[in-house]
């Protein structure tokens, strides 16, 4: 389902709010609740729902929706006529629902939850329903607790849907239910017809369209970019190419040419095989990726302030947060039993030597060839996490012990190598829980 969000001439979308979460009366959306106040959206397929008391999953239904489905043990038939039922338990000992299975046309489809009753005893033999013939009588098992049927239990179908917003390159996947809940799950290219992610990249925040990585090349000197598309697929219109330390870039996809490939390796560059079948195509220039405009809310009283992406009219919020008070980028993250905002990218700890390898040298190795460029170093201290901001860059002579011998260390032009600063504690970045709206 398209929904077309049309926007006068005149009118704005509030200028720093992205379009948002809505629990339905029904079904709740669930949030990371920080401690400072602020709180994000957990976009997966969990929901909590305010009629059965109990979370939900979302999965295909026998009737072909997507329905939010709790957790439940099987329910199985006691008669050979397949009319009476009862519950059966795995290792549950208070089991709140019962989730029917039945075969049809050779697959196995979830078409019926109950309620759980009173323990019961167990029964003799326990029947299955394929292709609406009861058959399949086998002894119920020993190692189940079996429970009374209390009737059967509705739950709510959910759709998926796409919220296109004053006919935008960009678009949102939404996913909504009808008692009122709504969510965007992430943008959408229309012109590269392809979800996309926000990607930072040196030169600013981009849509990254989800369209594959090649590291292939049309000449024996791996100067020229190429791709194959597997045989009965349309080539794409951008191609994500070469390796994530180098910043691979988004380039064109150009005209269909013959082969070979070739792949450059740590030997020199080499010819690749492909699929027969597969198709050859010339990357050409850069590839045409939406770029995206970022802004840090300012919502008074919080520490965590939430991140709007935007592309023409369409907002959006980013999966990250920004920590004002350590000044960087930050996502949710289980740390110790606790949610905590922590840094997402890091660079690389190494260790060098003074002159003579006296003593060791701990630092960061960070590539100036990243399409991101970390802030901070992660690293395990006594089993412990911590994050050390980078700091300067290293000035003095450094040696290495990887020659078998101490030497001044090899360092790529490429490479940059950064003090530490004092380590910041776990305990020092934000804590939450994650729950359901109520």
């Amino acid at each position: 389902m398209v929904l077309v969000a049309l926007v006068a001439c005149g009118d704005q979308l509030p200028p720093l709010q992205g379009i948002d979460v809505e629990s339905g009366a029904r079904l709740k959306a669930r949030w990371t609740f920080y401690a400072d106040g602020s709180r994000e959206p957990e976009l997966g397929g969990t929901f909590y729902d305010a009629e059965l008391h109990t979370d939900c999953t979302l999965d295909t239904w026998g009737d072909g929706l997507r329905r939010c489905i709790p957790t439940a043990q099987e329910a199985l038939f006691t008669n050979a006529e397949c009319t009476e039922l009862i519950g059966a338990s795995d290792g549950i000992d208070k089991p709140g629902f019962f989730i029917l299975r039945e075969v049809v046309g050779g697959f196995t489809k979830q078409t019926h939850i109950y309620y759980a009753g009173a323990p019961t005893t167990r029964p003799t033999t326990v029947y299955q329903r394929v292709d609406g013939v009861c058959t399949g009588a086998q002894s119920a098992p020993f190692d189940f607790t079996y429970f009374a049927i209390a009737g059967e239990a509705g739950i709510a179908a959910v759709t998926d849907g796409e919220l296109v917003i004053d006919d935008e390159r960009i678009s949102l996947f939404t996913r909504e239910s009808e008692d009122g809940m709504f969510m965007p799950r992430g943008p959408f290219d229309r012109t590269l017809d392809a979800s996309c992610t926000a990607t930072r990249r040196p030169e600013g925040i981009v849509c990254g369209p989800d369209v594959g990585q090649t590291f292939y090349f049309r000449d024996p000197a791996c100067a020229l970019p190429a791709t194959s598309v597997r045989a009965g697929f349309a080539p794409p219109r951008v191609r994500l190419h070469g390796s994530f330390d180098d910043c691979p870039q988004y380039l064109a996809v150009g005209a269909e040419i013959a082969g070979p490939l070739y792949q450059r390796t740590s030997t020199g560059c080499i010819v690749r095989g492909i699929p027969a079948g597969d198709r050859i195509f010339a990357l050409d220039g850069p590839g045409d990726v939406q770029r995206l405009q970022r802004r840090v809310e300012t919502k008074a009283g919080v520490r965590l302030q939430r991140i709007v992406l935007a592309a023409g009219e369409t907002r959006f919020y980013d999966e990250r947060m920004f920590d004002t008070a350590l000044q960087t980028e930050c996502t949710g993250e289980l740390v110790d039993d606790a949610v905590r905002c922590v840094p997402r990218v890091s660079a690389q700890p190494r260790t060098f030597f003074t002159a003579g390898c006296a003593a060791e040298v701990h630092v960061a190795e960070r590539s100036r060839l990243q399409c991101e460029q970390p802030s901070y170093l992660r690293a395990f201290i006594d089993s412990r996490l911590v994050f050390y901001p980078l700091a300067e860059p290293v000035t003095t002579p450094l040696f290495s012990l990887d020659s078998g011998a101490c030497a001044p260390a090899d360092i790529p032009a490429t490479i940059e190598i950064l003090t530490l600063g004092a380590p910041k504690q776990i305990t020092d970045f934000v804590g939450g829980h994650v729950a359901a709206e109520r």
